[in-house]
């Protein structure tokens, strides 16, 4: 991708444009519980030890729940999340919109495309955090790629998600690459400093991992279930399942991320560093978990990076007629990878025309409020959808299979894996006789009135046994508060009170 010279006032319409569309977006958006889990860790406890201690085994390296502890503790407000997934995205997308090298289309396509517009930015994860770290490297690359400062930007890009590691491993393998087709293996500053930077690399990834194992959540270590080997690795390569999610199927993207490679034709060592990244990354997606949209697109953006990072190397120029040839249609299967993000942007600006949130949690708490429930318990099943509403009260719900207050449904198999109405409607009653408060009930909409028995799946290795009997009972000691509307993730509720009689709406 050659640098072409797009000027400021572009540039500034632009990111102003962006910016617009992000507030559009983010006004009313509503964390779902992925998002309302990582605030509920990040400010468990009265100190960071606390802290800490929730977060090891979870699944996630500790980046994002630093940020999001270190902003609480200077305002201890529940927006804090949207904040800092804010400035996360907002500041790798000004770098990107004001220094990227590259042509308007380019900049347009990853401007507006779905994962840095939203699920990157708007959706407050710490998979945004991918971008903030590669793009000021790259915009600075020259200064930085021979200083520890290098290091430590990839032991940060190694802690803000697991598979980031093989992206940071990646970058290290371009640099080492470059240091040795340009000097061998003397034993210069550029040399010295890749020993510097490749300890730093490796300590990034040992506390990442000090993090993240022993798994606490059975869900993460649930997920490892494919056996690992040599012949195994192979047929993952070729296998079109469990691939790269650009918003159009597993096969597609992993297709699409393969053929990009090419652009990097003309840079050996961006070529086998890009390569490497992605054999890793599939590896870890095949064998631990599949990639959805928000995982995959950090190779976008990894490959963003890597492209800005050899053009100011000026190794994205040389090579004969055939690598110029090869490197072309990377270019154009790249950019047409890019582009086609649009297409899944649209769909989301589509759904925010049509007022269709995250999460239906926010209007499950204006009903409490309308209702004169706003000090209820809450409870309902399953607990893991009770977690955007502990974040939107601000407090502690009853989680039915842990039989406890909190506000992170831990994942584990000491829990209570098989529920049903009958347990359900057992606990309100006791509850409200603790408590002596209203008890208001959050139900999924599809484990809501059974029209014959069965078991569903709540999640996990969690069901919930829905027999009509039950569920009549259930509903006769119960009054229906409200259906709440449609939303993107599965956080839709039938929110019910108990007594009966409590609360101030029609019976």
């Amino acid at each position: 991708m050659p640098e072409t010279a797009v000027g400021w006032p572009a540039r500034a319409m632009l990111f102003a444009t962006w910016l617009i569309l992000v507030a559009w977006l983010a006004i009313p958006h509503v964390p779902w519980k992925d998002e309302a889990r990582a605030y509920a860790l990040a400010t468990v406890g009265g100190d960071w030890a606390a802290m800490l201690r929730a977060i090891h085994g979870e699944g996630h390296p500790a980046l994002w729940y630093v940020i999001l502890r270190a902003l609480h503790d200077l305002w201890p407000s529940p927006l804090v999340l949207p904040v800092a997934g804010l400035m996360v995205g907002i500041s790798a997308a000004a770098l990107f919109a004001f220094r990227a090298p590259f042509r308007l289309p380019i900049l347009v396509a990853v401007l507006f495309s779905a994962f840095l517009l939203f699920h990157h930015n708007v959706v407050a994860r710490n998979y945004g955090l991918a971008a903030l770290i590669m793009f000021p490297l790259a915009a600075w690359w020259p200064r930085l790629r021979d200083s520890p400062w290098f290091g430590v930007a990839l032991l940060l890009l190694c802690n803000s998600a697991v598979p980031t590691i093989f992206l940071a491993g990646g970058l290290f393998l371009y640099r080492a690459l470059t240091v040795l087709a340009e000097q061998g293996m003397a034993w210069t500053r550029q040399m010295r400093m890749l020993v510097v930077n490749g300890s730093i690399l490796l300590a990034g990834a040992l506390l990442c991992f000090l993090t993240v194992y022993p798994p606490a959540n059975d869900a993460v270590s649930a997920l490892s279930t494919r056996p690992f080997g040599v012949q195994a690795a192979v047929a993952a390569l070729a296998s079109p399942s469990r691939g790269f999610d650009f918003g159009y199927g597993w096969a597609s993207g992993l297709l699409l991320a393969a053929l990009s490679l090419a652009m990097f034709a003309r840079n050996r060592p961006a070529l086998v560093a890009a390569a490497a990244a992605l054999v890793g990354f599939r590896l870890f997606f095949f064998f631990v978990y599949p990639a959805s949209y928000r995982h995959s697109t950090q190779f976008l953006v990894f490959l963003i990076a890597l492209a800005w990072m050899s053009a100011a190397d000026g190794r994205a120029r040389g090579g004969g007629r055939a690598s110029r040839s090869i490197a072309l249609a990377g270019e154009a299967v790249f950019g047409a990878t890019l582009v086609l993000q649009l297409l899944f942007t649209a769909s989301i600006l589509n759904l925010a025309l049509a007022k269709v949130p995250q999460s239906r949690a926010r209007d499950l708490v204006a009903v409490m409020r309308r209702e004169g429930l706003g000090d209820a318990v809450v409870t309902g099943q399953p607990d893991t959808a009770l977690e955007p509403i502990a974040y939107q009260l601000d407090r502690d719900v009853w989680l039915t299979r842990q039989e406890r207050f909190g506000r992170v449904s831990p994942l584990t198999r000491t829990a209570r894996l098989h529920f049903g109405y009958a347990e359900l409607l057992g606990q309100v009653e006791r509850l409200h006789r603790r408590t002596g408060r209203p008890v208001v009930i959050a139900i999924l909409t599809p484990l809501d009135a059974p029209p014959a028995r069965r078991i569903a799946d709540t999640g996990f290795e969690e069901d919930m046994l829905l027999d009509p009997g039950e569920y009549a009972r259930f509903r006769a000691a119960t009054r229906r508060l409200a259906v709440t509307g449609p939303a993107i993730s599965d956080e839709r509720y039938v929110v019910y009170a108990y007594p009966a009689a409590a609360g101030r709406g029609p019976p």
